[in-house]
């Protein structure tokens, strides 16, 4: 549901310091609320069907001795030598028409990439090899366009690469472009 704009360029609370990617924006919109709505990840439909919580799984909370980020994230691992499959998905009813984009944060270890993809719409962006656990890249994605009112589905998967370890997500945010300026609206209540 559509709750409003909020300014928050900065991104209150999670850390989302994106000045060049997000020049020009006026308001700010959270996807899913940071999981920060707790450890059940309410707004995301999370599906590992080999997770077992030791070798290979998800969890969403605050990562152990991390000091770049101190709010909840989606974290996944895969300590085997066997890749796995691994989905996120979270649907944003009623997105009025309009030009939009998404950005988010992601950290991992960095000896390949998770081999996972971020999707919304149209636009992918498949991750990279990342720079090193607790080490966040911000990702902006390219933009998409809605011509009418629609749902849109925001997912996180693929499958997870052997050994693909310390993988995290956070800060999804989803900016509306309004005439020359990238703009945010609030579009899940968790």
């Amino acid at each position: 549901q559509q709750r409003g704009l909020r300014a928050d360029p900065g991104g209150a609370g999670g850390g989302v310091h994106r000045e060049e990617a997000l020049a020009g924006v006026e308001e700010v919109c959270r996807v899913g609320r940071d999981f920060e709505s707790g450890e059940d990840g309410e707004g995301w439909t999370i599906s590992m069907p080999e997770a077992n919580d030791d070798t290979i799984g998800y969890k969403i909370g605050i990562s152990d001795g991390a000091v770049n980020n101190n709010t909840n994230q989606l974290m996944i691992w895969n300590k085997q030598d066997v890749s796995t499959t691994f989905s996120a998905t979270q649907k944003i009813e009623s997105l009025d028409a309009g030009t939009y984009r998404l950005s988010f944060r992601n950290t991992g270890e960095d000896w390949e990439a998770s081999g996972l993809t971020v999707t919304i719409e149209t636009v992918s962006y498949e991750t990279k090899q990342l720079s090193g656990w607790d080490k966040w890249d911000d990702v902006t994605m390219d933009s998409f366009t809605l011509s009418e009112t629609a749902d849109v589905t925001i997912s996180i998967s693929g499958t997870l690469n052997a050994w693909a370890d310390d993988i995290a997500f956070d800060d999804f945010v989803l900016l509306k472009k309004a005439e020359e300026e990238w703009v945010e609206t609030t579009l899940i209540t968790n």
